[in-house]
């Protein structure tokens, strides 16, 4: 795979405390390897928000929620998508705070 892309082992986070970003990208035909960890002891309402932002980061094209159980969320998926100029993936806690361990990346593949 190629460079991977994330903000480490995070404890406790807020919600929208990003997770993985992958930065600017150029334009082209993407597939994106996706995993997330986490613990959540308490918060059926936790989760990841996985977003498509615009070239400015200013705002989301598409976002995709995935919510944590009690206990434990391990997820793993891959998409295929089309980045424009300048276009990234970010990850981000939500819609509320973990009270646990969080952890992700996303891996980009040209293609």
């Amino acid at each position: 795979m190629d460079t991977s892309f994330s903000a480490g082992l995070l404890v406790g986070p807020a919600a929208a405390t990003v997770i993985a970003d992958t930065g600017a990208q150029l334009a082209g035909n993407y597939f994106a390897v996706v995993m997330f960890s986490g613990t959540e002891v308490v918060n059926g309402l936790s989760g990841i928000n996985l977003a498509r932002r615009n070239a400015a980061n200013a705002a989301d094209i598409w976002t995709q929620s995935f919510f944590a159980n009690p206990g434990a969320l391990n997820q793993v998926f891959v998409i295929r998508l089309i980045l424009q100029t300048n276009e990234r993936l970010r990850m981000t806690v939500g819609p509320s705070a973990f009270t646990g361990d969080v952890s992700g990346n996303i891996f980009l593949i040209a293609g």
